[in-house]
Order: structure tokens, then sequence, then C-alpha cells
């Protein structure tokens, strides 16, 4: 009797190492670009913070995830049947007989819609936002910068053990504003962020040269 072996299917993403090497002259860890198929529409995420890595496909409105690892060499892997069926119901594909579908045909299609490069912009920081974010996030928009060495010696009372720059606050500077980042990582210093722009977004972006398309 043949003994059945669960689905499994490796194929490299060769269109993600121009991607990512953008990604790395950025100096970032999250990046975006638009996808299209079988009429579904999705954000995709490349997460690189990972091991393996997360391509992340989020459908447009509706929000609904589908994650695939990233193997070393640009492996996309699907492996088992129900990661399998995962990927079939996140892009509505019928596969009503065998051999009616092949996953080859998506990574045909999918291969020259991947960018050459990562372009940060207003649509993609929403789109990195919009996957970062947690539930006391407060925004995605820079509105002041506070550095804590000026906070602690205008407060001498208060011990310099206390208030210090976040991790998690440079990394989202890091993955949203990366011209701010730079400027900023080796300083104690936070950004602060609102759910608007201000007056000072302006002022920021301007100082640091941060692109507002």
């Amino acid at each position: 009797m043949k003994r059945y072996k669960p689905y499994y299917f490796e194929r490299s993403l060769v269109s993600l190492k121009g991607f990512h090497k953008s990604m790395k002259l950025l100096n970032v860890e999250i990046a975006t670009f638009d996808h299209q198929y079988n009429g579904v529409l999705s954000h995709v995420i490349l997460d690189i913070r990972t091991s393996p890595w997360n391509l992340v496909f989020i459908k447009h409105i509706i929000g609904d995830t589908l994650t695939i690892p990233i193997h070393p060499g640009y492996l996309f892997v699907i492996s088992g049947d129900a990661s399998y069926r995962r990927f079939l119901n996140y892009f509505g594909i019928q596969q009503s007989t065998a051999g009616s579908f092949h996953i080859s045909s998506f990574i045909k299609d999918l291969e020259p819609q991947v960018p050459s490069s990562y372009t940060i912009n207003h649509k993609a920081r929403c789109a990195v936002y919009q996957y970062t974010r947690s539930s006391k996030d407060d925004g995605m928009y820079p509105i002041g910068l506070l550095n804590w060495d000026v906070f602690h010696a205008e407060n001498p009372q208060i011990s310099k053990d206390l208030y210090h720059r976040s991790d998690a606050n440079l990394m989202k500077t890091k993955n949203l504003y990366p011209e701010i980042y730079e400027a900023i990582k080796t300083m104690d210093m936070s950004v602060k962020y609102g759910k608007q722009p201000t007056v000072y977004t302006e002022e920021l972006f301007n100082k640091f040269h941060v692109n507002k398309d």
C-alpha cells in the first residue's frame, strides 16, 4: 500500500532577493507591497524579524490574513494539508479535482508583482502600521520628540532609572521612519506619536527629510 504523504511545496521566490536588498539599504525589518490573485487584493508584508521570515498576505478592507514562511534561499514553503487548505481558502480557490491547481502557477503570477525595490511612502507606512500596531498604540504620525536626558536634567528629583526610550518605540520608528531612526538611534530619545498629524509632524518631516508622498 502506498504511504500517504502530507502536502508539501517549496519554491524559491527569486524576486524577493532584490526587494530584501532594498530593505537592508533602508535598514528596515518590515516592508510591504500590493498583490492581486484570483480577484483577491492583498497588502503583502515581508517580516524578517523571525526565523524563518514571514510573508503575510492581508486582504484589503476585510483584513483576513495568510502567513507563509520564507526559509533561507527565499524559499516559499507550504507544509502540511492544513496549511495548503488555508492557502486555498484565502484565495478562494476551488480544488475540485486532483491536479486542477498548482501553486507553481501562483508563484509564477506572484513573482512579477514583487517590486524590485521597496519605497517607503504614506501608503506603505499605513500597511506596516496596521500590521504592527498594538491595542495600546498611540498612532502612526510623529508629533514630537522627547529627549530623556533633558527630561532628567530638568527634573533631578526623578530617579534616572525611570523613564527612558523603549525598544518598542525605537523599532516602530525604524520601520515607519528610518530617516528619523538613523538620526536618533544612539540617543535616549523617544518619538511621540499621534493618531492625526499636527504642525509638528510637518516640522519633523522637513527636519529629517522624510518622504511625505
